[in-house]
């Protein structure tokens, strides 16, 4: 019995089945490298890039400095939008009054100076002959000065109404698409309500 020729070596039976799955494992690896490397023809035949890092997204909320109604919507869910493009419009009727207006006022200011500029010079003649009082001489030059302060002052007041004139106008900060269109023409707004996303 001891020299059975039936029974077989365990050792070698589990050697063939470590060899069996080490020969599955090498097909499988080819296989795996076969259809990379095809799908990779594929994609150089087809015109195919990859490529590989990251994508920076971020998010645009447009709205315009100043408050008002909506006269038009210039851009679309969507659209594709350049640096500097108008994307919508307020009804700017009340800001070209205001315009209007200041441009008026500093024409006004610019003759009142050159009055009270006249009457300081008159004044500061007569009253060196002694022709008037120094109280009128000295009435004179506040005259002047208030006449100046008073354009310095409607001069920055045009300024700012043709800004908010300007501001009427919502341009694109940068290229984008915008995503969202909140408000439609109509709509009031006010500097802290946003129009369009993207």
């Amino acid at each position: 019995m001891a020299n059975n020729p039936v029974t077989q070596d365990p050792r070698a039976s589990n050697r063939k089945r470590i060899v069996g799955w080490i020969l599955i494992g090498i097909v499988f690896l080819a296989a795996a490298a076969g259809a990379f490397l095809w799908l990779r023809a594929q994609a150089e035949a087809k015109g195919w890039l990859t490529f590989y890092g990251n994508v920076d997204i971020r998010e645009i909320q447009l709205a315009f400095y100043d408050e008002g109604r909506i006269e038009r919507m210039l851009v679309q869910e969507g659209d594709r939008v350049r640096k500097g493009q108008v994307v919508a419009e307020l009804d700017i009727s009340r800001l070209d009054d205001a315009v209007r207006k200041a441009e008026a006022t500093v024409r006004v200011d610019q003759a009142t100076l050159e009055n009270a500029d006249i009457t300081y010079r008159r004044t500061e003649a007569l009253a060196k002959d002694l022709y008037v009082s120094l109280q009128d001489r000295d009435n004179a030059i506040a005259a002047l000065k208030e006449a100046r302060d008073r354009l310095k002052t409607d001069e920055a007041a045009l300024v700012l109404a043709r800004r908010q004139l300007h501001d009427g106008k919502l341009v694109a900060p940068k290229e984008g698409v915008i995503e969202v269109r909140i408000l439609e023409p109509g709509d009031m707004v006010t500097p802290a309500l946003k129009t369009n996303t993207f």
